[in-house]
């Protein structure tokens, strides 16, 4: 997951590119967990 892969205005209906977006809004969720814990 190094490679920041980012295609927000091709909605392409690839599973890769479902699961990439799933993991950078779980990132999302933890970055938002991590401010509240603190």
């Amino acid at each position: 997951m190094e490679k920041p892969i980012k295609q927000k205005n091709q909605r392409s209906s690839t599973g890769f590119t479902g699961i990439l977006e799933i993991f950078e809004f779980y990132d999302n969720v933890v970055n938002f967990v991590n401010k509240l814990v603190q």
